[in-house]
């Protein structure tokens, strides 16, 4: 069914007769790009000639098979027909000589919600800008204030909500300075947010540096910013930079709801930075290999000299145990020449004792052997006695 917006279609089932009452059965799906909020339609019966058989209006009093939907309907949306709404009364009687051939259904009236005119940039942002604007500061309560702003996307930094791990690339943060009810009122966007989108709408808070009573008037008069990039991966061919960098960029006020950021500006500046960044770190470098090779010789040349002294306490060492060897070894056998003479004197000395007590003994033994141990002087009975002790006597 055809209407000045688009089409808006009839899902048809049936069309149920009971008790002289008829009922549409089916549904309605809103295909323009609005809402539609309410609708009239109808059904209209030809016959064969082509002529309206009026088959709700059996009087001619201009009655219509007609019906009314007051059910909110989105764009692309649908909903089914209430048996109520859909019921209508053909009463009048078809001569005989009439055949319904076709049935039309019509729009009668339709009412609509008018489509959001989409505001647009006045310019196009040049390559390499970040451009925040259509900034507003919506009804405020308590401490807070609404947000929303639109930001258009000119550099190769890109990151979404539907892309991980790129979150945390583009920050902007938002400042406001007013008054309310006469007095210095400062706002300060209450998040940080990476929206690379072109011409993307965002809605957030804002939290004022004072109370507010819900009832009070405020006025914006102007409107700062200043916008964080820390890059890490999506880079342009064109940006030769190396990774990881930050740029932090305050933005120029085009007006008093629009800010810029000329992000490319500020490249050349990152890229002196890492170049001064980049010899100063190899200076360091230098310097300190420059250190360690020192350090390495300094080490080298102690741990050879450390080595030449281990060398000469181990061959004076091994000097000082040979001689203390062949020393030992001399004394050993001095005292080894004292033993065996000792030894030889002794034995000599022994085997002399021995022969002169197995003398005496001789002698004792035959000058007591025919005497009877009572006609024995005390001397003569010692001296037998003291030669029966060393096996002496008899003399063997």
């Amino acid at each position: 069914m055809p209407t000045d917006k688009g089409n808006i279609v009839l899902l048809y089932d049936n069309i149920i007769a009971e008790y002289g009452w008829s009922t549409l059965i089916g549904g309605i799906r809103n295909d323009t790009p609005n809402d539609v909020t309410s609708l009239d339609f109808e059904v209209i019966a030809y016959d064969q000639f082509g002529a309206d058989v009026r088959m709700c209006d059996p009087s001619n009093t201009g009655l219509k098979c007609a019906f009314h939907l007051s059910t909110r309907l989105h764009k692309g949306e649908s909903v089914r027909i209430d048996p109520m709404v859909g019921r209508f009364p053909p009463q009048r009687v078809i001569p005989k000589k009439q055949h319904i051939t076709r049935i039309e259904w019509r729009v009668l009236a339709a009412q609509f919600t008018p489509i959001p005119v989409e505001p647009k940039l006045s310019f196009t942002p040049s390559d390499g800008d970040i451009v925040v604007w259509d900034i507003m500061v919506g009804s405020r309560t308590g401490a807070s204030a609404f947000l929303s702003f639109r930001l258009v996307n000119q550099t190769p930094f890109i990151g979404s909500d539907s892309t991980p791990g790129l979150e945390s690339m583009v920050r902007i943060s938002l400042q406001a300075n007013g008054s309310c009810d006469g007095k210095p009122m400062q706002w300060i966007s209450n998040s940080n947010w990476l929206r690379p989108h072109n011409f993307k709408l965002y809605y957030d808070l804002w939290k004022t540096n004072a109370a507010i009573a819900a009832d009070t008037m405020c006025e914006v008069k102007t409107i700062s910013g200043t916008l964080v990039l820390d890059a890490d991966s999506a880079m342009a061919d064109s940006y030769k930079l190396l990774l990881p960098f930050r740029i932090d960029v305050v933005g120029e006020r085009l007006n008093s709801n629009a800010l810029i950021f000329h992000i490319k500006d500020r490249i050349p500046q990152i890229l002196a930075k890492q170049v001064a960044d980049k010899l100063a770190a190899d200076k360091a470098q230098a310097e300190q290999e420059a250190r360690n090779a020192i350090e390495a010789e300094k080490q080298r040349i102690a741990e050879e000299e450390q080595a030449t002294i281990d060398r000469k306490k181990a061959v004076a060492e091994a000097a000082r145990r040979k001689r203390l060897a062949e020393e030992q070894k001399k004394k050993d056998a001095e005292l080894n020449t004292r033993l065996a003479k000792y030894r030889a004197e002794k034995e000599a000395a022994d085997a002399e004792e021995r022969r002169v007590l197995r003398a005496n003994c001789t002698v004792i033994y035959q000058s007591t052997i025919d005497k009877k141990v009572k006609d024995l002087t005390v001397r003569e009975e010692q001296q037998v006695r003291a030669c029966q002790v060393l096996g002496l006597y008899p003399p063997r």
